[in-house]
């Protein structure tokens, strides 16, 4: 089991949904993909983890 196993959907308010288009001209359905492929690795970044 995974931390997005349960995981169906994001909640988008409309300046989210905004800045994802102009700002990084993708959709909000083109930003939730990336939660779902199956090759996705959910890991701690060891340059940003603070262990103190």
């Amino acid at each position: 089991m995974t931390l997005l196993d349960d995981v169906l959907g994001f909640q988008w308010d409309k300046g989210n949904i905004r800045k994802n288009r102009e700002k990084h001209l993708v959709s909000t359905a083109e930003c939730e993909e990336i939660f779902f492929n199956q090759s996705l690795v959910v890991a701690d970044d060891e340059r940003f983890t603070s262990t103190s």
